[in-house]
Formats: structure tokens, C-alpha cells, sequence
């Protein structure tokens, strides 16, 4: 029968041994794993676009679009759509923001429900629109009644 004691001294010499190759290994590796780890991983924004366009959804908006075009780590954006449009002024400042970006990065659009007027006009600069079969898009216009009829008077 072997004795525990007569192994003790050898056992704590492999333990040792091991323990040193796996500090060793782990030192040489450390750097390589932790470099794949520290790269810079390229983000998508995701901009909602969302309710009638008035003044201040226009410069939350256009806010959103300037961030993400200033950002470095922002490889692209989408926009998430689903408004009637809105104010005539509002929704050039949002083109004209979406222009603006959609100069540096690539720009997708997707249509939930509805991009008519002034989001339409929004999402025109993107590079590629995605739409739901059943999606409302496009430019509606301006619908208004006609002026009445006044007759000249001799005033």
C-alpha cells in the first residue's frame, strides 16, 4: 500500500507545476481575449417617427437623426414609421435632417401602419423603404374645400 505521506511531496510539486502552466497560458491569452473584446462593435440606430409632425416631434426627431449622425460607432440607422405627417415647416425640417444623414450613413425606413404627408416626405431620402402590404404610403397632399363662390358688389 503507498503512502499518502511519500505522494504528498510529489503531488504538491504537480500542483505547483500546474498551477504555474495554467498563470502561464492564461498571461499569453489574457491579451488576445480581452483585444476581442474591446472592439468596437458597430451600432444601428433606431429612430421612431411616430404621431402627427408638429414643431416639437420635428426637433425630437431631428435631434435623434443629428446624434446619430455625429456618432462614430453608428454604422447606420432606421427609421420606424407610422405617422400621418403633419405641419408643412416640421416635416421639411425632418427631410432635411434625413437628407443630411442619409448623406454620411445608410438610412432604412420601415413603414408600420402609415407614412402619408409630411413622414412620407421624411423617409424619402432613405435608401431603401420597407413597407406591410396593408401600409398606407405616400404623399397625400392637401385636401380643402373649395373657396364660395363672391359675387363682385358695386361698393
Amino acid at each position: 500500500m503507498f503512502s499518502l505521506l511519500s505522494l504528498g511531496g510529489r503531488l504538491r510539486t504537480v500542483i505547483v507545476v500546474l498551477v504555474v502552466a495554467g498563470l502561464l497560458i492564461g498571461a499569453a491569452v489574457a491579451p488576445v481575449a480581452i483585444g476581442l473584446t474591446e472592439r468596437d462593435t458597430p451600432t444601428i440606430a433606431v429612430i421612431p417617427v411616430e404621431g402627427s409632425i408638429d414643431g416639437a416631434s420635428a426637433t425630437a426627431v431631428t435631434a435623434q437623426m443629428e446624434r446619430a449622425r455625429a456618432d462614430p460607432s453608428v454604422a447606420a440607422v432606421v427609421l420606424v414609421v407610422n405617422s400621418p405627417g403633419g405641419a408643412a415647416s416640421a416635416s421639411e425640417t425632418q427631410y432635411l435632417a434625413a437628407k443630411r444623414l442619409a448623406e454620411e450613413k445608410p438610412v432604412v425606413a420601415s413603414v408600420d401602419a402609415i407614412a402619408a404627408s409630411g413622414a412620407y416626405y421624411t423617409i424619402a431620402p432613405a435608401d431603401e423603404i420597407y413597407v406591410k402590404p396593408a401600409s398606407i404610403v405616400g404623399s397625400v397632399g392637401v385636401l380643402a374645400p373649395l373657396p364660395t363662390k363672391v359675387e363682385p358688389n358695386n361698393i
